[in-house]
């Protein structure tokens, strides 16, 4: 009986090592390839979106809560506020010129920009390498069509240098997705500036990407939005050329952006809401000014309200409302110049500086 056991025992021991591992050969059915994504549908058009997204990440504000963090609260124009004097330290770390290598604004400001970027670079390369591009209804992907998302993609990479550019001023320039191992060297912000122009100039040339979007694709970019950007871009890259933070022709970039402007400007698909009291009623896409709201708005992040979870929504109602009865958290505070720079007669203060004391007309009279 005992020498029965033993064999029994033996028995699975020997079949085990008689295996060869060829099991651990088989066809991985839960996984695919990046190659084998753009094959399946509406992968191209997810992967664009992605990069949209990029600035839109799921409960969090990181994004543009870091754009006027590390922009008006670092300037001469506002403080930034909160609940005391140690609330938004990394802010105003910034603001007094001396932020730490572990600065939360610094790094959301990188890793945020970087992440877009290497979406844009892997969906421009895999869009341009898929030979067909399944819809998500099955047709195929029209070459006008496969054109416009890589223009789109381009586009959103140099916004997303852009921000890098105006923050950091020199950063690695990474236009393919990089081998792993490859950690690439600051280019010259000179460079920065020709790979953004670039990316822009060839958006705008592309002749399937539509000079306005419909309704439906409300927050797409449309050539008349790259207009609109490339003249902020050269505004900026001149200013520093002018004033000899970096090499290059001030004139001529003065030059481009005020030609970009006036593209946009002779257009008339953008327009200036009459009232300017309107921008803050807050019904832009179905109240009674929805129409004049949009029009004001050149590229626009779409969100969803989400009444359960505040997040979803934009942060500057919630963070930068003054505390107390309005409801907010008292950020991004006005300093005294610059609410004395207004004219005392200008309307637009008493919406742009809350005050105590201040009294605003009834918008549901009108």
């Amino acid at each position: 009986m005992k020498k029965l056991q033993y064999i029994l025992a033996i028995i699975p021991i020997v079949a085990f090592l008689s295996c060869s591992d060829s099991f651990l050969d088989s066809k991985q059915y839960a996984s695919i390839d990046e190659q084998g994504y753009y094959n399946t549908p509406g992968a191209a058009l997810k992967a664009v979106t992605n990069c949209y997204a990029n600035m839109i990440p799921w409960g969090d504000w990181d994004y543009y809560l870091n754009r006027i963090e590390v922009g008006t609260n670092t300037t001469d124009d506002a403080d930034a506020g909160g609940s005391d004097a140690n609330d938004r330290a990394d802010t105003k770390n910034l603001a007094t010129g001396r932020p730490l290598t572990s600065n939360g604004e610094l790094l959301n400001t990188w890793t945020r920009r970087y992440t877009g970027i290497s979406r844009c670079n892997s969906a421009i390369e895999g869009i341009s390498a898929a030979e067909k591009l399944v819809a998500a209804d099955g047709s195929v992907v029209s070459e006008e069509t496969k054109s416009r998302y890589i223009s789109e993609l381009k586009f959103l990479r140099a916004w997303f240098y852009f921000d890098l550019a105006s923050t950091f001023g020199s950063v690695p320039l990474i236009t393919e997705t990089p081998v792993p191992t490859d950690l690439p060297a600051k280019s010259p912000i000179e460079d920065i500036r020709v790979q953004i122009i670039n990316d822009i100039d060839e958006c705008i040339a592309d002749p399937n990407m539509p000079t306005n979007v419909s309704s439906d694709e409300y927050g797409r970019i449309s050539k008349y939005v790259a207009y609109a950007f490339k003249a902020r871009v050269c505004l900026f890259f001149a200013g520093l050329e002018e004033h000899g933070k970096m090499s290059g022709d001030a004139n001529a970039d003065y030059a481009s952006a005020l030609s970009a402007a006036k593209i946009v400007y002779d257009s008339q698909v953008f327009s200036l809401v009459p009232d300017y009291q309107n921008l803050f009623r807050g019904d832009y896409f179905f109240g009674s000014h929805a129409s004049e709201l949009s029009k004001e708005c050149i590229f626009t992040v779409l969100r969803e309200y989400v009444p359960g979870y505040l997040d979803i929504g934009y942060c500057t109602a919630v963070m930068y409302a003054g505390r107390g009865e309005v409801g907010g958290w008292g950020g991004n505070c006005p300093t005294v110049d610059f609410a004395e720079s207004f004219d005392q007669r200008d309307p637009r203060k008493l919406f742009t500086v809350i005050s105590s004391g201040d009294v605003f007309p009834n918008v549901m009279a009108n």
